[in-house]
């Protein structure tokens, strides 16, 4: 992501992003006292952290089995060999209940997300375009 955005630090990327996700906030009308810009940071950290960090499963590395009985599927991913972020710890780091979390930030989670898919797409396709010759139309 970093290298697709011209940044190599995180808090460079951060940075990059925070403003963008302040507009999101704002354009779809959240709230706008200072716990809730504080929260959006946070949320920002999340959604950066699951696309920059890796996503492997740390019970069972990715081998999607338990590592103590090969024969059993992992407990933590369910299988899977990836980790999950699961929703009451983000509840914890944003400082909200878990309630909160399904009813509001949830949905902002796959905004922010939705954010950075957009800004990865459109600087992949300027790439694209620059390779081959064809214009940004």
């Amino acid at each position: 992501l970093g290298q697709i955005c011209g940044v190599s630090d995180y808090k460079a990327i951060y940075a990059l992003f925070l403003p963008e996700a302040l507009k999101i906030s704002k354009r779809q009308k959240w709230r706008s006292d200072a716990a809730t810009r504080t929260r959006t940071g946070r949320l920002l950290d999340i959604v950066l952290s699951e696309s920059i960090v890796s996503r492997k499963c740390p019970s069972c590395r990715g081998t999607e089995y338990s590592l103590i009985n090969p024969t059993k599927c992992c407990e933590l991913c369910g299988g899977t060999g990836l980790f999950k972020n699961f929703d009451y710890l983000k509840a914890q780091y944003l400082e909200i209940t878990d309630r909160a979390w399904s009813k509001t930030w949830r949905e902002r989670d796959s905004d922010l997300k939705a954010l950075l898919d957009r800004r990865v797409y459109q600087v992949k396709r300027r790439i694209n375009n620059n390779l081959y010759g064809e214009s940004d139309s």
